[in-house]
This record gives structure tokens, sequence and C-alpha cells, in this order.
């Protein structure tokens, strides 16, 4: 798989933001004796820096005296400085403008990805059964449903005082050798219990997890959220916004496939939150604009690591992400100028009033990069060029 496809956009998820008090980290940034920080990029805008760091497995974002914004990884020891720095470019694809720094000049650590880890969990990896968790009252019991093909349903019901409150189904997951999780976590912070995410790999190549969404309203009435299909893994928890209440972040699959391979595609970031028993998005909100600018820069400096893989594939999901933060005006013209022509895999669309997974082989017609990416954009309820 081509690092630059949305596996390798997931390389490090954001956590929360961190502001430490200064004296109390500043000396823990200082390394003596062969301990160095490695210093993969230097940016004056803190969101620029951050979307750097969440491409790098366990990179910060510290601040140095000259006001700038360092993204850093390690420390590790460093006995010889050429040798380290060509292994890290050649095998990790580190810049080759990286330094070492000791971090005389930092200040302070103001980023560093915090995973939101779930209070309780329950898992069946591969083989039927039935595991159960209790936190706060609720139940929750994760178990399959046998068929006469011999396949497990996985169900997961939730119980309070004896009584049952919600029961979930996972049609779609059903398998011989079932994997399904149930976790629980404080998505919604009206509701009186915390919600629970289950999830169920479906199987199959590059695919997919189904994801159901257990929450209670804060009169304590509990429904069961449809989430989406994803690619790969289920939803990523992380606090997008920075006040303290987890969302549900995703890359938009529909870009996987539409304008080039699966690995040399791009797919911007989607943000759902789940409140008064709804799962909503809300990546169009104004309080999300730093961390979509982040991703911006995290897509933009994965070209610089890896390179831009299949032109089309990259510009598509580019120009969408670049539409989230009010500048697709300015992408656009980029895209036209850089896309790819003659690309291996040509959009298409029926010439006849038919979905084009439905339309018969006679009746595709190949169309332009630009004109299917604006109906891509649209039909996604992106931003377009005028």
């Amino acid at each position: 798989m081509h690092p630059n496809g949305p596996h390798a956009m997931r390389l490090a998820a954001a956590g929360l933001v961190a502001v430490l008090a200064l004296p109390a980290i500043a000396q823990s940034l200082q390394q003596s004796g062969t301990m160095r920080w490695v210093v993969v990029a230097s940016r004056q805008n803190l969101d620029e820096a951050i979307g750097i760091a969440k491409t790098y497995e366990d990179a910060k974002v510290v601040q140095s005296v000259n006001g700038w914004y360092g993204v850093v990884t390690g420390p590790r020891a460093v006995t010889n400085q050429a040798a380290l720095k060509n292994q890290l470019v050649k095998d990790e694809n580190f810049p080759k403008d990286l330094v070492f720094s000791k971090g005389d000049n930092y200040t302070a650590l103001v980023w560093q990805s915090r995973r939101i880890e779930p209070s309780r969990s329950v898992a069946l990896e591969g083989e039927p059964g039935t595991k159960t968790m209790t936190a706060g009252g609720l139940t929750v019991t994760l178990t399959t449903l046998k068929d006469k093909e011999g396949e497990h349903t996985p169900v997961v019901t939730g119980m309070i005082g004896g009584r049952t409150v919600f029961t979930a189904r996972l049609d779609d997951g059903k398998s011989e050798a079932p994997r399904a999780e149930a976790k629980l976590y404080r998505l919604d912070p009206a509701s009186p219990q915390p919600q629970v995410m289950i999830t169920a790999y479906t199987g199959g190549a590059h695919c997919c997890t189904v994801t159901q969404i257990a929450t209670a309203d804060a009169a304590g009435n509990w429904k069961v959220l449809e989430g989406g299909t994803l690619d790969g893994g289920a939803y990523a928890v992380e606090d997008a916004d920075g006040d303290g209440v987890p969302e549900l972040t995703h890359r938009d699959n529909s870009f996987l496939y539409a304008f080039a391979s699966y690995a040399g595609s791009v797919a911007p970031m989607r943000i759902k939150r789940v409140f008064a028993g709804t799962l909503a998005d809300v990546t169009r909100e104004p309080r999300y604009q730093p961390y979509l600018r982040q991703e911006v820069a995290g897509i933009e400096h994965l070209t610089v690591r890896y390179g831009p893989g299949e032109a089309n594939g990259y510009y598509a999901g580019w120009v969408a992400a670049k539409a989230l933060i009010g500048e697709v005006e300015a992408a656009w013209p980029v895209m036209l100028q850089r896309q790819d022509r003659n690309p291996p895999m040509k959009p298409q669309k029926c010439s006849v009033n038919r979905k084009l997974e439905e339309c018969p082989q006679d009746k595709l017609v190949d169309i332009p990069f630009p004109e299917a990416l604006r109906a891509h954009l649209s039909a996604g309820g992106y931003p377009v060029p005028r």
C-alpha cells in the first residue's frame, strides 16, 4: 500500500491540545549527553505545525524563544548524526533537512497527541462467546447469535436495574469467526450514561467496520444510532475542538477509488458528534476550522515525505480539504494546472438515467477529471468553485 493512502493519513490521530506551564516543562525539553530531539519541521503557524506533527508517530510541537513552532520526535540517543539522519530519511521518509537539537531554545511543549481511551471495553476476537462489562449501573453484554449456516451475528444488549434498555444487532458483521467490540465513552455530556460504541468487522479486502452507537438522551431514553460503514478501522475518538468533549472523526470514504486506486486516494476528514440522541455531521461548524487547517497541512506534508502518488487521487482529496477551510477558489486552479490529463483510472458517468454501479457497460462515458470532481464535491456537500 502506498504510504500516501488513507491509512497513512491516520498515522497519528489528533489528541487533546496540551498547553503546559513553562517552568515545569522547559527543563524536561532540554537534553543532555547524547540525547537529541529530531526536528522535522519549523513553522510560524501553530495549526500547520500540529498538522505536520500528526503525520509522525509520537511527534510533539514545541515553541522556541523566537516564537516559532518546532515539530519534533524523540528524544533519542544520537552518537552518529549523519548515520541516523540517513537512516531516518531512507527508512522512514523523514525530510532531508531534518536537524538534531538539544532543546536549549525550547520554552514550552504546546501540543502532543493524547489518545482518548474507553472507560470500559469488551471484545470478541475471532471466536463466538459472551463478554460483559458494568459501569454506573449499566451492564453491557456482547454475544453472538448463530444461524443454521454456522455464522455468528454480533449482538449487544444494555441493562439497567434488570431492565433491557437497548439491543443492537450488527448483521453486516456476521461471520464464522466474529470480530466485534463494545466500548464505553463519554461522548454526550448531557446523557446520564456513557455511550456504547459497538463495532464489527465485515471482512474483505480493505474493508470494513460497521458501527452502531447506543446512547441515552437527558431524560434517559435510549436509542441505537447507525454509524457509517468505514474502510479499515472504525471512527477515531478525539477532541477535535479542544473543549473536553470527544468527537468521532473519519475519512470520507467516497473518495476511495473515485479518482485513483485505493492506495493513490487521499480522503478528507469528516467530524461527527453525538448529542441529544443523534449522530450529526458537524464538520462545517466554525469551531472545527483549526482542526481542518491542521488536516490540510498534514495532507500537504505527506506529499513532501512520499510524493503525490497518483495526481488526481491526491488533488481530489486536497481540493476537498481546502474547500472545508474556505480555500476552494485558490485550490481549484492549482488542481487544473497539475492534474493528470491521461490518468490510468478515468472517472465515468452513465449516459442513461441509471446509477453508475448499475449502468450498462456500453452506456459508460469517460468524463474530464475537473468535471467529475466538481460533481463529487457538490454531491458530498463540499463548497465548489464559482
